[in-house]
């Protein structure tokens, strides 16, 4: 395979972050300031996510004025596009081009997973730092909530607890996505990649689907994207128990804060609210 990462293109090129990760931006942008935080040396992208890694990631989210999205695309089902390891990260807020006043009357935006992630955390009863399973999902989800203050060997040790929830139950080797904010980790594991002609990586979990045509635009509005995100992650059945309540189903009928959009490479998403 050709390796755009070893060399990367001096043009796309921001800093080194440390002796083992540097900063590029994204060629194939999804927005503006979308940039990738990637090994110096060939690591694969199938291996989980360690503290060097995380520590360069949040080098990267710290330095955006309003936080950032970092995600990861982990094993042959995630949406991965490269089998170099790679951390991509977009700013927020999330906006398209036609939210100008949006932006000017809103304060910065959570990803729109914040407020399930923030209430599961309630009802669990989970402290920072502590994993806990998001089960108004209808696809299994775990996260765990952040503080400024937690370093990479604190969310190391956390995504290996999370990992090891994501991998109960599955077939070796488990795909999957993590979602990285200055507030919170979550991860989902995988299934498939595609919905159909719509593939998905870790932005959907975030609440962010990018799609490739009106058609794709046309389809996801008609599945609804709460349903899409289900048929590729693992049902809550594969870990051994049903959902406590029937906020799964209330999501798949009445819609999540879900964002789709029409992906221009070299251009932001066009995003639209669904539902």
């Amino acid at each position: 395979f050709h390796n755009p990462f070893l060399p990367f293109e001096e043009d796309l090129w921001i800093q080194h972050l440390s002796d083992t990760h540097t900063l590029l931006l994204n060629k194939f942008n999804v927005a503006p300031h979308h940039v990738l935080v990637v090994t110096r040396k060939f690591e694969s992208q199938q291996d989980p996510l360690n503290t060097a890694d995380l520590a360069a990631t949040q080098q990267v989210l710290a330095a955006m004025p309003a936080g950032g999205v970092a995600f990861y695309n982990c094993g042959q089902h995630s949406g991965r596009s490269q089998p170099h390891k790679h951390i991509q990260v977009v700013p927020l807020p999330w906006h398209s081009k036609g939210d100008q006043q949006q932006q000017q009357d809103t304060k910065p935006a959570d990803p729109p997973i914040q407020q399930l992630i923030d209430e599961a955390q309630q009802a669990a009863g989970a402290r920072t730092l502590q994993p806990f399973a998001v089960q108004s999902l209808p696809f299994r989800a775990y996260a765990v909530t952040l503080e400024p203050s937690s370093s990479p060997e604190q969310l190391n040790a956390a995504a290996q607890q999370l990992l090891k929830r994501c991998q109960l139950g599955l077939p070796e080797p488990v795909s999957y996505n993590v979602i990285l904010t200055r507030s919170f980790m979550l991860m989902v594991p995988r299934r498939q990649e595609m919905c159909g002609n719509i593939a998905i990586n870790s932005l959907g979990f975030a609440g962010t689907i990018l799609l490739k045509s009106e058609e794709d635009l046309s389809i996801a509005k008609q599945q609804k994207p709460m349903h899409i995100l289900a048929q590729v992650g693992q049902p809550w059945e594969s870990e051994g128990q049903q959902p406590t309540n029937n906020t799964t189903k209330l999501w798949l009928d009445n819609e999540a804060p879900i964002m789709a959009g029409i992906r221009k490479d070299g251009d932001g998403p066009h995003s639209r609210q669904m539902g």
